[in-house]
């Protein structure tokens, strides 16, 4: 055993070593171990472009409803036939689509869903009422996996917007089904309904993308408004992969949007320059566009208008997504003093009048954006769907 944890150690010396970490290890072994493990994470992240939301949940099917053991009795009291009816079936859960909810935060705390049980059946041939089935709703796209078995149970999407998920049981018979047997007629037992622990999953699409050049505040922007910690520094490119977070907009679980950092674009990012297109392609998904504008910098309209362009370079689709447009930094007071004069050049250069002033440092305005950006948001998913049918 000992020999097996030098062996150990002296691996995790080696790997420590080729990524710069000094000796003495031992010294500050945690402190090693831990930068090892955000680096793989790192790694993870830069090699996936994939963002999950996932939640644990309990579903069990209702059981079926007790069978009935009734007899009817003749003027000796003696046993003439059975005559008990059988117990209903047990509800089933489903999970249904409900196009309002993107993430899964309704299960974020745990969550369990029962069916309702089969009644029993009663005398004088009476069936037992089926129990009630249980209809869960859930975004389009739901990954429904067995989290013991971790085997995939079905993927809820269109066009199928239903799955059962836990079956109902059989409701027991009563001993009226087995009258041919007379005297020994009996009822038989219920079965229980499917219990099963689930892993949902839900592949998040960014539904607003933050846009705009290197160092705009469009990572502070997104840690103001969702619960996403980007990394935030004083230089270009700190944001080399997408940053999703999600903004609830109140405590109503449908009201909500998910938005990406997209990393900064520059002069020729269409043809792969900067961060490149690869994170073109993230924008290609988003409703709203929200162009975050460096009040502070030396010529805020040109790269305005840059950023337009690249745009319109590499999709016309793109191009033509609605955008509000964001002035950033208005705490500093150089931005302060040009700011009237910024307004009215943008007014007069924006083909729309979705323009805001914020401060996503300091959290200035930034509740008015939300609320802005959920309004609008809500309205072009709308006149989407109205297209859509």
């Amino acid at each position: 055993m000992q020999h097996f944890l030098w062996l150990a150690y002296i691996i995790l010396f080696i790997l420590l070593a080729k990524q710069g970490i000094p000796y003495p290890l031992l010294l500050s072994y945690n402190k090693h171990v831990r930068r090892v493990r955000d680096l793989v994470i790192h790694v993870n992240l830069e090699d996936s472009r994939d963002y999950f939301d996932s939640a644990i949940v309990y579903v069990k099917g209702g059981s079926g409803g007790q069978g009935s053991n009734a007899f009817r009795f003749g003027k000796a009291r003696q046993h003439v036939a059975p005559y008990g009816g059988s117990g209903g079936d047990g509800g089933s859960v489903y999970f249904c689509i409900d196009r309002n909810l993107n993430t899964l935060r309704k299960f974020r705390n745990g969550h369990s869903f029962h069916a309702e049980n089969g009644h029993p059946g009663d005398k004088e041939f009476r069936n037992g009422p089926y129990g009630a089935d249980l209809f869960v709703t859930v975004p389009a796209g739901t990954l429904v996996f067995d989290n013991r078995t971790n085997e995939l149970l079905a993927e809820v999407a269109f066009p199928t917007p239903k799955f059962k998920i836990a079956a109902g049981g059989k409701g027991g018979r009563g001993n009226a089904a087995n009258r041919n047997k007379g005297e020994k007629a009996g009822c038989l037992s219920p079965e229980k309904g499917e219990r099963r622990w689930l892993r949902l999953e839900l592949k998040l699409l960014a539904d607003v993308g933050l846009i705009g050049v290197p160092n705009a505040g469009k990572s502070t922007l997104l840690k103001a408004i969702t619960n996403a910690n980007p990394k935030i520094a004083d230089y270009a490119f700190t944001t080399i992969v997408p940053n999703l977070g999600v903004c609830f907009v109140d405590d109503d679980p449908s009201n909500t949007f998910i938005v990406a950092d997209i990393p900064g674009l520059i002069e020729g990012a269409h043809e792969g320059i900067g961060l490149g297109k690869d994170f073109l392609k993230h924008v290609e998904k988003c409703r709203v566009l929200i162009h975050v504008v460096d009040g502070s910098s030396k010529d805020p309209i040109q790269e305005y208008l840059t950023i337009n362009k690249e745009l319109t370079l590499y999709s016309k689709n793109i191009a033509l997504k609605p955008q509000i447009v964001v002035i950033n930094k208005i705490d500093l007071p150089e931005v302060q003093e040009k700011l009237p004069s910024l307004m009215e050049s943008f007014e007069k250069i924006m083909p729309h009048k979705r323009l805001l002033t914020i401060s996503a440092a300091n959290r200035v305005d930034v509740g008015l954006l939300k609320f802005k950006v959920w309004n609008f948001y809500s309205k072009v998913k709308a006149d989407e769907i109205d297209e859509g049918n």
